[in-house]
């Protein structure tokens, strides 16, 4: 990610992000507005500032993230959601756009939910939770009883006022991960434009009906505000539950469907924004995939096993041996002699005429002979019908030293 000065002489001017590029969006967002005027810093809002802003926000006009750092991520959040016997489903969005994080504050006045580390848009776990209680709470027609059960199992608590609950607060026995984008989401500038702005701030402040300014009428202009917003995107939402919970998790994807599907999630859902559907035929490739990717760790962490009970062996076998027969082990497993015939064949002919000057080194001369055998088996039953008089000359030789006592 490049790096930029702050000011240059009056200005505060950043150039724009470049598409593809590594650099955190999310960073770039929150640190490095670049549209800084003095009436801006006074508090005008006339159209020229609204211009800046936009200018501003057209830096996140396209694809955001890095797909192969998603990718890695989601993984990451499978292999643990699955430890945990939880599950995972892929929602897509249905059709329209998505605001989150749009309280934050920010310079351009509607902020925007950034994942720290990934510079993409997301939805947190405590959004999804707060969606499905909310959606318990007004919408599931259940016997009350029942319905105060199920929020204080699942949440903790009967109430989420502390003043009207009933029961003493529990440890809620489902667990929200936060949603990410399988793949780089595509953002958006997306406009609202308020008629009565100074009474939606300042109404309680009305000083008579001489206030103009604040007094809800159709004289007001419409004031223009650009906010970025998801245009496409597809989030991997994880649930789980505490060790021991007899949730049925069927039961919660349920009521996570129709809340995301009719209720929507995130900012302006009154205006058509974050209505999610559940892509069941994504989730279920998901899911193959995961187990793909599952049994290629678990064949890799064998593979590993495998060689780390191997060096503990051979550290074994080095500890007991001859300063002599420790070159050879040495020697044996950088060349991978046992299974590199060509490797072998290179070496064993200076190996057999060092053993000559070490003929007690009967450990050294056992282990290169069963090598021999190994990968020269004709060779070593017959070696006087090898015609390749060098090889015909280590072959006989380490026969010999064999065959003699120590």
């Amino acid at each position: 990610m490049k790096i930029y000065p702050l000011y240059d002489g009056t200005q505060h001017k950043l150039p724009k992000i470049e598409e593809d590029k590594r650099g955190n969006a999310g960073l770039y967002f929150t640190r490095f507005y670049g549209e800084y005027n003095a009436r801006q810093l006074a508090g005008d809002t006339d159209k020229s500032n609204t211009d800046h802003k936009t200018n501003f926000l057209e830096n996140f006009v396209r694809k955001i993230g890095n797909d192969k750092e998603l990718k890695n991520y989601e993984y990451r959040q499978q292999f643990l959601i699955k430890a945990q016997g939880g599950q995972s489903r892929i929602y897509t969005l249905d059709n329209c756009h998505l605001v989150t994080g749009m309280g934050n504050e920010h310079i351009v006045e509607n902020g925007f939910l950034w994942h720290y580390t990934l510079g993409v848009p997301y939805l947190s776990g405590s959004q999804l939770k707060g969606l499905l209680r909310s959606t318990i709470e007004q919408y599931l027609d259940i016997n009350a009883d029942e319905k105060v059960r199920l929020l204080r199992q699942w949440f903790g608590s009967d109430h989420k006022d502390t003043k009207k609950q009933t029961l003493a607060n529990q440890c809620g026995e489902l667990i929200f991960f936060d949603a990410l984008p399988i793949e780089k989401p595509e953002l958006t500038i997306d406009i609202m434009t308020p008629h009565m702005g100074k009474w939606y701030a300042e109404g309680n402040n009305i000083e008579g009906i001489d206030d103009a300014e604040r007094l809800p009428a159709d004289w007001h202009d419409p004031t223009p505000i650009p906010f970025l917003a998801v245009k496409s995107a597809s989030f991997l939402i994880s649930i789980s539950k505490r060790a021991g919970s007899d949730i049925n998790l069927d039961q919660v994807w349920t009521l996570f469907d129709s809340a995301l599907s009719e209720l929507g999630v995130g900012a302006k859902t009154r205006t058509g924004y974050g209505y999610l559907r559940y892509e069941e035929s994504k989730t279920q490739e998901k899911y193959k995939d995961y187990i793909k990717k599952k049994d290629e760790q678990q064949k890799k962490a064998e593979k590993i096993e495998i060689e780390r009970q191997k060096q503990t062996e051979f550290n074994k076998l080095l500890m007991n041996a001859s300063p002599f027969h420790k070159e050879v082990l040495q020697a044996a497993q950088t060349e991978n002699w046992k299974e590199d015939r060509e490797a072998l064949g290179r070496s064993i002919k200076t190996w057999v005429d060092k053993l000559q000057t070490h003929p007690s080194e009967k450990e050294s001369i056992n282990f290169i002979l069963n090598l021999a055998h190994k990968h020269y088996e004709t060779q070593m039953k017959a070696p006087h019908k090898i015609k390749k008089e060098a090889q015909r000359e280590w072959v006989t030789t380490l026969l010999n030293l064999a065959d003699q006592k120590p």
